[in-house]
């Protein structure tokens, strides 16, 4: 088995088909991948969604935990870790989407170069701006070029990562199961700083999806000043600074608050520690100049 995708799926039966479908549909032979979703005590009908969806698809093998009650996605990962059997594991949200290449393209680049991770480019539905996008592939093993190249330190989504799963298990990761948002962030850190390389995908995307009513939309608002945050961000600082890394030279972030999920009522754009909010995204509201705990490195 050469790949295991983690799915944990609380209530997404709206959405979990179409992402099933899309791993479904990779040019990487179903033989050599597993999916593992964690049901984490649904409320609604993503269960029967699954089943069905299953019951109609043959060649790709499907292990479902049924967990009888909720514990969150940071429980879930832990639990279908364990359970996986892939030289290499991803972690995937389960509303969103890749390429039709991802898992054929992250698999020959961490196989071919040895590396412990690669990392793809990622479109964001609601922040294009905060999108990542890779030209070339590039294998680095510095622990700062490492940080500067996957960004690391703005974007720590696990999802980005293929992850070989004995070095996984090796340095015994595992998801702080008391975060709700922010989960995987520190953890996304220390990864990209333990792996022995780091490889860029440019051929793999993935799409990471805005959901009106999903966890994550509604933890999205609160990500940077909410508890969670707070304390990614403060715990993700100590561990570069204790290791003797810099965050990225220019952090960049761009948040839309709309109304009703529609029109853009203003917008907030941090960069580095200058922050701007933008009536409309255009008619500058207010400037400040602040230390956000953000590290810069020295021009």
């Amino acid at each position: 088995m050469k790949i295991s995708v983690i799915i944990p799926a609380y209530n997404c039966e709206g959405y979990i088909a179409q992402t099933l479908d899309c791993i479904y549909s990779q040019t990487m032979p179903r033989r050599d991948m597993e999916v593992i979703i964690y049901l984490d005590a649904p409320t609604d009908n993503t269960a029967a969604v699954v089943d069905a969806w299953m019951a109609a698809h043959r060649g790709l093998k499907v292990n479902v935990i049924r967990a009888t009650r909720n514990r969150g996605v940071s429980y879930a990962r832990n639990a279908a870790v364990r359970r996986a059997r892939g030289e290499y594991v991803h972690f995937m949200d389960s509303d969103d989407l890749v390429n039709t290449d991802f898992y054929r393209a992250m698999y020959d680049a961490a196989k071919s170069t040895g590396a412990d991770v690669a990392v793809a480019s990622y479109r964001h539905q609601r922040r294009p701006n905060s999108s990542v996008a890779f030209d070339i592939s590039v294998v680095v093993s510095n622990a700062q070029e490492k940080i500067d190249l996957t960004r690391v330190d703005q974007h720590g989504m696990m999802w980005r990562y293929l992850v070989r799963r004995d070095f996984w298990v090796r340095e015994k990761f595992v998801f702080p199961e008391d975060m709700k948002i922010c989960e995987d962030w520190v953890l996304a850190n220390k990864m990209v700083y333990a792996a022995n390389y780091i490889v860029t995908v440019p051929a793999a995307v993935y799409w990471y999806l805005w959901r009106q009513n999903s966890l994550i939309s509604v933890g999205d608002k609160v990500r940077e000043g909410g508890p969670d945050g707070i304390r990614a961000n403060r715990e993700m600082v100590e561990f570069l600074t204790e290791n003797g890394l810099l965050r990225c030279q220019k952090h960049v972030m761009i948040n839309d608050y709309r109304l009703f999920g529609g029109v853009r009522l203003f917008t907030v754009k941090s960069v580095d520690n200058k922050r701007e909010w933008r009536l409309f995204g255009r008619i500058l509201l207010w400037r400040a100049v602040k230390n956000y705990g953000m590290m810069r490195k020295p021009v």
